[in-house]
């Protein structure tokens, strides 16, 4: 005699086929199956015709994270990677008739996350299609997610330690160039000064050093120009800020170069609309940002050309702005113009020389101070920089800008911000 099992309370008990009449015993058939299918490790679920999902097991419900009523009804497309969309749609419409399918497809978590799993696909009664989700396989994708979270974890920190012992190298690196090269410089400024006693035989000599001592001038730039660019990444760059007269400032900057960019053919104009303006600032960086952007007027504006630096008082910030007559700057590069080790006016004059740091320098200065850079420009028509800085005072009182470098120290300062530029 034939036996079937009930389920109660967990428990399958074994009757007697005689015990109970055909309903009783289909129904008892279908409990079966439903437990079996509903505690089965392999996650399983089925969808009808128009790709919406239609029953599901516990294993199903754990593997996704999905709750049962947010699973009924759903598109099997919601819980597909983009990528298996259309491919499950043409394997269901081309090859499910013809055999049962075994692929893998990628499954859409609730949180998120991505599983791709092997899957068992066939075709069941009503023309409903089951898929059957090996969870061995399951377990060997989590296994390799973690793997792989791991490895970028790991190569993240690689990166980090690789990214300050670069910072630290290029820190360590430049203030060894500079040491000797200050040592070169100082000693051709000493022969230079021996030499000048006489003219015997001296012209090419003394022409030979002025070439050396510009090429060291200009060396030292940049050393000085990557020493603060490394110090800004790394954080460790400061200001020392004054409440001075910026309007001051700006002004005995231009005026101490008026000789220089004459002697190039060029007329500079300095013209204000007050006199006076107290601004936390540090003079020292500001004297920074205007030599750069006069170095960089007269490298490409040519002789017979000018320079214009104007102060405008906009009640809570005021404006310094560096306008050329040169050769101006094509519309599509003005973007790059402050993008670090890009030098855009090299391809305008064969005679420009830059490494491309300055104008970045200056606009991490200038943000530094709370501001703002900006640029004008038009090819053949010149350019004009327009600085905004906030009226901001600190608490140490005003501060009186005075330059108390000798003369020789001044002209040494403009020799070393303007070397780039070359007769």
């Amino acid at each position: 005699m034939g036996v079937l099992y009930r389920i109660e309370k967990g428990d399958i008990r074994k009757l007697s086929y005689s015990t109970y009449n055909l309903p009783k015993r289909l129904k008892l058939l279908e409990m079966r199956l439903d437990y079996l299918y509903e505690n089965i490790e392999e996650a399983i679920f089925s969808m009808s015709q128009n790709y919406k999902i239609k029953n599901f097991n516990l294993a199903f419900i754990e593997l996704l994270d999905y709750s049962k009523e947010e699973l009924i009804g759903m598109s099997i497309f919601n819980i597909l990677a983009e990528e298996d969309r259309l491919r499950i749609r043409y394997v269901l419409l081309n090859n499910i008739r013809m055999s049962t399918i075994e692929t893998s497809l990628k499954f859409l978590c609730k949180n998120g996350s991505i599983k791709k799993l092997s899957v068992t696909i066939k075709q069941i009664a009503f023309n409903d299609i089951e898929f059957i989700i090996k969870n061995n396989d399951m377990l060997e994708e989590n296994f390799k997610l973690e793997q792989y979270i791991k490895n970028i974890e790991n190569r993240l920190n690689e990166l980090a330690t690789y990214d300050k012992l670069k910072t630290d190298f290029f820190t360590n690196i430049s203030h060894e160039l500079r040491t000797p090269l200050n040592v070169i410089l100082g000693v051709i400024q000493l022969h230079e000064s021996n030499y000048s006693l006489g003219d015997n035989g001296l012209t090419n000599s003394n022409k030979y050093i002025k070439i050396m001592k510009q090429n060291c001038y200009r060396l030292l730039r940049l050393i000085n120009n990557l020493i603060d660019i490394t110090k800004i990444d790394a954080g460790y760059y400061s200001l020392n800020k004054k409440s001075c007269n910026i309007v001051s400032i700006v002004e005995d900057i231009t005026i101490s170069v008026v000789d220089y960019v004459r002697s190039k053919g060029i007329e500079i104009v300095f013209d204000t609309e007050i006199e006076e303006k107290i601004v936390a600032c540090d003079p020292d960086k500001i004297e920074r940002i205007v030599m750069n952007l006069l170095s960089n007027a007269i490298k490409f504006t040519p002789p017979g050309g000018s320079i214009n630096v104007d102060i405008f008082d906009k009640g809570d910030k005021i404006i310094i702005s560096v306008k050329d007559s040169g050769i101006g700057i094509p519309e599509d590069k003005l973007l790059d113009v402050f993008n670090r080790y890009i030098q855009v006016g090299a391809n305008c004059y064969n005679s420009v020389h830059g490494s491309g740091i300055g104008l970045s320098l200056v606009k991490s200065l200038i943000e530094m101070h709370g501001g703002t850079i900006s640029l004008k420009s038009e090819v053949g028509m010149g350019s004009e920089f327009i600085v905004e800085l906030p009226c901001e005072c600190n608490s140490e009182g005003n501060y009186e800008y005075k330059d108390t470098r000798f003369i020789s120290e001044k002209i040494e300062s403009i020799n070393i911000e303007f070397s780039d530029i070359y007769s």
